[in-house]
């Protein structure tokens, strides 16, 4: 396609208008824009860098653009939170366009409850704060109001929005607008296209029910796949932490990077290291206390960011890939699996849960314990006081896990003394274990154990001290009498409003839920696996029983094989004695048939000869008189006569050839080479 070649003072941003120039020179924007990835086309090169807003009519392919009913994917405005629906209502009442936009949308789509819900609008950020009593102005790069409305908060930015210390917005020029795109259509789009993936690009107005897809964002969703709005490495390039959003989109949501934004986020992955320490903070933990810890884990050790966030857990989780065993279980993945079942997007927890989870992991990692120990340390935490847990433990008898390196092979019964003692000071030992996430030091001595870890690495911590406080305050009633540790509680469902807000009692709650369940499950799948073991040999010997039962059916069959063998040999010359008894008598049958043919051709054909030898008399005898009466009349009665000679000649004529042909017939009929040309007896007669 041609583009415009007029330069123009336009209405983007510089910001837009950079990305976009680093995309025309870097490579064409194909299918990062509104371009049909399907049918091949393709913008074309940015001759003149300024032309790039000259906007004529098909400077850029508005086809693709997609304004769909949001009933399509059962939305409605109950699925909406009352806080986010009422910033939308007081916005446009005010006359301002005012959309739901990002994560909430494509949640939406997806048929999930949004973990929050963003706004954006065309008033600029003071005009927004004047419509609400409890909104603030947060962030620096890109300012925008955190409204407050019945005690839940609403992000809400203005299209209006550039990042601090650029040049002011050029004005839009309407006159350069497409003749087949509005005003609002444009804001959108350019919204649209500040967006980090494709799945964030839609805008949605719920009173109208209408989605706006500028970036063929729906059609991700339905393929599953996450990809950057613009070119990955451009995109990753100009905002490092979307390289652990995309991670925690996939993770959450089960999506596909496409190949692209996969390689770039490969390359490009170590920039993530120029993030503030509070912002990978921010990144870890929506990570992990929204119900997707464990597929968060996994693809930050696939794509080796997590060496930079948790480098102690990178470090385990190899060596567990190399030396584990067919059958055998992580304990990290484990105890994270379980993380997940209790939480969500609208069911989060604080940091102090998932940080806690991995001090005890690490402790124990360090520090292997009897599964004695860690079942009734975890009972302690989850029932409360020790009296309890322990006689939950004695009662249930509750077995021996295996997990390594993490649990102990049992040496043999031990007291209640004992137990509670090594579980007192295993308690220390996992409130020590704190140090590992907020000092350097700490770490790289925790990593020795490692051999892959080069003892004059450097590694950074971005846990504050405040945050490895609260985790280890969940211990500390523990640790100083444990007899004496009393956090009893009434069981029941977790308050989720408490742990989101780190309530240490809730946390120590849910935290000993978590491992107990991890040890009871564990404990579960090996009972499943030696039950198997069990019967295989059970299976192995009736296996042997099936194999011996078809040799003997092959002899038995091969004997009666050989039986019917025998039998077939010694029946052939009697089948031939058969064959000849049966032609014999055939031969007879045929004799009999012939006798009884020319019996049935005398009894016949002379009866029927002498009547009429019995006729002719009575004609000579009235042709006599009949001479005598008259001579016309003899005369006439001699030729009857001499007629009637004439008939009598023919049918004695007839006579013998018919016997003489009986004769024949006999004589042919006495030979068996003939047996096979017998005619029926009906034909000699046709």
């Amino acid at each position: 396609m041609a583009m415009s070649q007029r330069r123009s003072d336009l209405f983007c941003s510089p910001s837009l208008v950079s990305r976009l120039l680093t995309l025309a020179s870097e490579l064409q924007r194909g299918r990062h824009t509104s371009s049909d990835a399907s049918s091949g086309s393709k913008l074309a090169p940015f001759e003149d860098p300024s032309s790039i807003f000259s906007l004529r009519e098909g400077s850029f392919n508005t086809s693709n653009w997609k304004i769909v009913d949001s009933r399509r994917f059962g939305i409605h405005n109950s699925t909406l939170s009352f806080s986010s629906r009422k910033v939308l209502q007081v916005l446009q009442r005010k006359g301002f366009q005012a959309y739901l936009v990002g994560g909430c949308v494509r949640d939406l789509i997806l048929r999930r409850k949004p973990k929050d819900f963003d706004v954006v609008t065309t008033a600029n950020l003071k005009q927004i704060k004047e419509q609400f009593n409890r909104c603030r102005v947060i962030g620096r790069k890109f300012p925008i109001c955190q409204v407050c409305i019945s005690g839940s908060m609403v992000e809400v930015s203005s299209f209006e929005t550039v990042p601090m210390g650029a040049n002011k917005r050029r004005k839009f020029q309407l006159s350069q607008m497409p003749k087949s795109c509005d005003k609002k259509d444009f804001v959108r789009w350019k919204d649209s296209m500040r967006r980090d993936f494709t799945v964030n690009g839609l805008l949605f107005d719920p009173f109208v029910h209408t989605i706006y897809d500028y970036v063929d964002g729906i059609k991700d969703i339905k393929a599953s796949k996450l990809r950057t709005v613009i070119p990955a490495r451009l995109s990753f390039k100009e905002d490092c932490a979307r390289i652990l959003r995309g991670l925690r989109i996939v993770a959450r949501l089960g999506l596909q990077f496409s190949r692209e934004t996969a390689a770039a986020l490969e390359d490009l992955s170590p920039s993530i290291m120029t993030l503030s320490k509070d912002r990978l903070m921010m990144e870890l933990n929506f990570m992990m206390a929204y119900g997707a810890a464990e597929p968060s884990i996994y693809f930050l050790q696939k794509y080796k960011i997590l060496d930079v966030l948790l480098p102690f857990q990178a470090s385990y989780l190899s060596d567990q890939t190399k030396n584990q065993s067919a059958g055998s279980s992580i304990m990290l993945m484990k105890l994270l699996s379980h993380l997940d079942k209790l939480l969500a997007a609208d069911r989060p927890c604080s940091c102090t849960l998932w940080l806690g989870l991995l001090v005890f992991h690490l402790a124990l990692v360090n520090h292997p314990q009897s599964a004695l120990v860690i079942w009734t340390f975890s009972s302690i935490l989850y029932l409360g006081t020790w009296k309890r847990a322990l006689k939950f433990v004695r009662e249930n008898n509750i077995g021996h896990v295996h997990f390594v390196p993490e649990i102990l092979t049992p040496l043999g019964t031990e007291s209640d003394e004992v137990i509670l003692e090594e579980a007192s000071y295993f308690v220390s030992l996992v409130k020590s274990s704190v140090n590992t996430f907020t000092s350097s030091e700490a770490l790289l001595k925790s990593l020795a154990r490692y051999s892959m870890t080069s003892p004059s690495s450097r590694f950074d911590v971005f846990f504050s001290k405040k945050v490895g406080k609260d985790v280890a305050n969940l211990f500390d009633g523990m640790v100083k009498d444990i007899k004496s540790y009393d956090r009893k509680r009434e069981m029941g469902d977790i308050n989720y409003e408490l742990l989101k807000k780190g309530d240490a009692d809730e946390t120590r709650f849910v935290l000993g839920k978590i491992i107990f369940d991890t040890m009871n499950s564990e404990l579960i799948h090996q009972q499943r696996q030696e039950s198997l073991m069990d019967t295989k040999p059970i299976h192995q010997r009736g296996q042997k029983s099936l194999e011996d039962t078809e040799i003997i059916h092959q002899q038995l069959k091969s004997h009666e094989d050989a039986e019917l063998s025998h039998q077939q040999r010694h029946k052939i010359p009697e089948d031939k004695k058969s064959i000849h008894q049966q032609k014999q008598k055939s031969l007879e049958d045929t004799e009999y048939i012939n006798q009884q043919g020319q019996r049935s051709l005398e009894d016949t054909l002379i009866p029927k000869l002498e009547k009429s030898l019995e006729k002719k008399e009575v004609i000579l005898q009235q042709s006599q008189i009949l001479s005598e009466e008259t001579e016309p009349i003899h005369q006439l009665s001699q030729k009857s006569l001499e007629d009637t000679d004439l008939i009598h000649l023919e049918r004695q004529n007839s006579l013998e050839d018919t016997r003489k042909l009986v004769h024949v017939r006999q004589k042919n009929q006495s030979s068996p080479a003939t047996d096979k040309f017998q005619r029926p007896l009906s034909a000699l007669f046709k």
